[in-house]
């Protein structure tokens, strides 16, 4: 099983304030069709009792192409680009009704221990579990270590509630995206439509914990850098265009 594929319909909540699929919404999307390709192959959420392992995401590289809008239908194509060592690249399709190609996608997993959080090696049964489809959707690999930028400045404050915390009892994957959107000024946040982020995750964020949330805009990408109350540990890395 070298791929998986799933057709999903847009809800109200997929959409945003144009009426059109939103980047939250889409990677939602990525990560449940991840999920449910690693249930499959025997590695995913509903394995962890047997085999105690869990995939943890450490980035993501989408580009959106067009936007579909709510009730419309969309097919996710995914597969698993690379599996070394201990992590695993994936790399996905989603097309329209038609079979237009509407957006693409990559990402980089780590196997861990779901027990301890030690990381795993990835065996040759993984492997053969998952199988190898070496299509890669970017001509330009993924940046696994971003630089902090240099110019930035302070514009939002949070306090993780419990809403926010995942079955890893950490914040959600997803959420760093609310925080990069309510970090980007207010003009910017509605005079551009982002089709492009880019997300690196470095250190998990917990319950009860504050963030700070630095914005910049450098080489006509707004970044937005995650860290803790002191800023001693950084979190996250997001970049829009």
């Amino acid at each position: 099983m070298n791929s998986y594929s799933k057709k999903v319909t847009l809800k109200y909540s997929d959409i945003g304030i144009a009426n059109k699929l939103n980047l939250k919404s889409l990677i939602k999307y990525l990560q449940d069709a991840a999920g449910e390709h690693s249930d499959l192959a025997g590695y995913g959420i509903s394995n962890i009792e047997k085999t105690h392992l869990a995939w943890l995401v450490l980035n993501w590289k989408v580009k959106m192409i067009s936007h579909p809008h709510y009730n419309e239908e969309i097919t996710i194509k995914t597969w698993a680009r690379s599996l070394e060592k201990v992590y695993s690249y994936r790399d996905f399709e989603i097309l329209d009704s038609n079979n237009n190609l509407v957006a693409i996608a990559s990402s980089k997993w780590l196997l861990v221990d779901s027990d301890t959080k030690k990381i795993k090696h990835i065996t040759e049964d993984i492997v053969n579990s998952y199988g190898l489809n070496n299509k890669a959707v970017f001509n330009v690999s993924l940046d696994e270590k971003p630089k902090v930028p240099e110019n930035n400045f302070l514009n939002f404050t949070y306090k993780v509630q419990r809403r926010d915390i995942d079955t890893n009892h950490h914040v959600n994957n997803l959420f760093y995206i609310d925080f990069a959107l309510e970090t980007i000024p207010e003009n910017i946040y509605l005079s551009n439509e982002f089709n492009n982020i880019e997300i690196f995750y470095k250190k998990e964020i917990k319950y009860g914990e504050i963030i700070n949330c630095y914005y910049s805009f450098e080489d006509n990408k707004h970044i937005v850098t995650i860290k803790s109350e002191d800023n001693s540990i950084l979190h996250s890395i997001i970049t829009l265009y």
